[in-house]
């Protein structure tokens, strides 16, 4: 993959992350307001352990984005719901 083509792909994550979490966190309930903060706390959180180099890390990143991925799958099922 080109470096250009990985910016994209970088991007466009990005901006639907954060038109997901603003989405969220403006029109959802308590509930959704919470796991979606969460999850944005966790993902920057991955983002840091990430900045190390060593393999150890490198997992830990993947373990700790998945666990974002999930909060945020959570703060969806509660912003469909109402709570």
């Amino acid at each position: 993959m080109k470096p250009h083509e990985w910016l994209g792909f970088v991007a466009s994550a990005l901006v639907y992350s954060a038109i997901f979490l603003i989405a969220v966190i403006v029109y959802g309930g308590p509930g959704a307001r919470a796991a979606a903060v969460a999850s944005a706390l966790v993902a920057c959180f991955s983002q840091y352990i990430g900045q190390d180099q060593s393999r150890r890390a490198y997992v830990a990143s993947i373990y700790v984005a998945y666990l974002g991925f999930i909060l945020a799958l959570l703060a969806l099922i509660l912003f469909a719901r109402g709570i």
